[in-house]
């Protein structure tokens, strides 16, 4: 047996997400949409907005992908982010939660109110992995406005 990482990042690959209709009795009719430059090993919630046609996933965007598996000497960076899925146009946008360059610290190991998960949240509660992968606090995010409170 050879030793090494479980997972392997392959730069020609893109990342995609499923969506699986809730009443699908079966995986046949399941959608792919591609998600460039995109890689969340946490994901914290996930909700409906139909009168956009799009999903709304709320996840921890890590760069460089496969820095937490493998040496890397590059910085390694977990954004807490919103991920839209447009199920009409099968295309995705990612955006940083908080908007402040200031706030762009490493949120990861978080939750939002389990009574909220498939439905959208106000609010998500996440470790800051300051330096990493040390947990120094714990922050609670706005993700309407992007305000990071440690």
């Amino acid at each position: 047996i050879k030793g090494g990482s479980p997972v392997v990042y392959k730069k020609d690959k893109m990342s995609r997400f499923g969506v699986l209709d809730k009443y699908a009795k079966d995986g046949k009719n399941i959608k792919w949409i591609d998600v460039p430059d995109c890689f969340c090993f946490h994901l914290w919630n996930a909700w409906e907005e139909p009168e956009n046609d799009e999903i709304v996933v709320i996840g921890s965007c890590m760069t460089p992908a496969d820095s937490v598996f493998n040496e890397c000497d590059e910085e390694l960076r977990s954004v807490l982010s919103e991920i839209r899925l447009n199920l009409k146009t099968g295309k995705s946008t990612r955006r940083p939660i908080s908007q402040c360059e200031d706030d762009q610290i490493n949120l990861e190991a978080g939750m939002v109110n389990r009574y909220k998960l498939g439905r959208k949240t106000k609010f998500a509660f996440l470790a800051i992995a300051e330096p990493w992968p040390k947990v120094s606090g714990f922050a609670k995010v706005d993700l309407e406005t992007g305000e990071v409170k440690k």
